[in-house]
């Protein structure tokens, strides 16, 4: 899977980059397929993807990346979307989205 760091997405700056250098939680999360889970995992399952997209999500706010696509900035967060795949959204009014390889959704 080819992984885009949010700072490399059309519209999105990071003032500290080197925090989304710490790939080894971006990579993680971003190969969990959440549509792929039975019924029956889901209970330790939900918990340890919770935990990793706290941790992403927290890099993600210490690098302070933000969208620039519209104003004010807004912050980005990865989180999965309503088929289950995990995408990046910023918290405009109107979201602006990506996959997770850079593509704009």
């Amino acid at each position: 899977m080819d992984n885009s760091h949010p700072e490399k997405l059309q519209g999105v700056s990071a003032k500290k980059k080197q925090l989304l250098s710490l790939k080894t939680n971006l990579e993680a999360v971003a190969k969990v397929d959440l549509r792929a889970v039975k019924d029956t995992e889901i209970h330790g399952y939900n918990a340890a993807i919770s935990q990793a997209l706290s941790a992403v999500n927290a890099l993600i706010t210490a690098s302070n990346a933000q969208c620039t696509l519209d104003t004010p900035p807004a912050d980005i967060d990865m989180i999965p979307d309503s088929s289950g795949a995990l995408i990046y959204r910023c918290e405009h009014a109107k979201p602006h989205k990506w996959k997770l390889n850079g593509d704009r959704i």
